[in-house]
């Protein structure tokens, strides 16, 4: 929701626009009900748990943009308190702003959460990550992503003590040289 001061003034006219006067410039209103949005992000028992570490990393993540645009909310609150709407227009607005920004930082904290847990399952092996993806659902916001690890077959070294002195040979003839 973005509101601005008008500062224009009809002459010989009964609609005064007063610079103390706040006009709605452009609504984003949704037309879901309130909460609907954050309750996707509380379907599973998983999802109730990382329901706060989800939120307060999208917050950390957010701060610095969150610190810049700090004014601006300021004087956003402020020309809501001053608008002659209905408290019930007023709380739907707010309402909307903090599930918005509830959203925004539950997506960032599980985008990282997300690429945590993809690096963490390359260096598992294959049955533990399957228990993981078993364990661990997908956040909301992104899709499945199916991690697929081969085993690497690693060549069998069979150490011999022909092998071993050989090895020790070569290694005094580079050290003399």
């Amino acid at each position: 929701m973005q509101l601005q001061r008008a500062s224009r003034l009809k002459t010989g006219s009964a609609n005064k626009i007063s610079s103390r006067t706040l006009v709605v410039a452009s609504a984003s209103t949704s037309t879901s009900a309130p909460g609907s949005r954050v309750e996707q992000w509380m379907r599973t028992p998983f999802d109730l748990l990382a329901f706060g570490p989800r939120a307060g990393l999208g917050a950390l993540l957010s701060m610095p943009e969150r610190l810049q645009t700090l004014q601006s909310d300021v004087e956003r609150v402020s020309q809501l308190v001053q608008d002659p709407r209905s408290v019930e227009e007023k709380q739907q607005l707010v309402m909307q702003e903090v599930e918005d920004t509830l959203v925004t930082f539950l997506e960032r904290g599980a985008t990282v959460e997300t690429d945590i847990l993809a690096n963490i399952k390359v260096l598992l092996p294959p049955d533990v990550t399957k228990q993981l993806d078993e364990l661990i659902p997908p956040p909301p916001n992104s899709q499945p992503t199916e991690v697929v690890v081969e085993p690497e077959e690693m060549p069998t070294v069979i150490y011999t003590a022909d092998a071993v002195l050989e090895n020790q040979i070569g290694e005094q003839k580079h050290a003399l040289v």
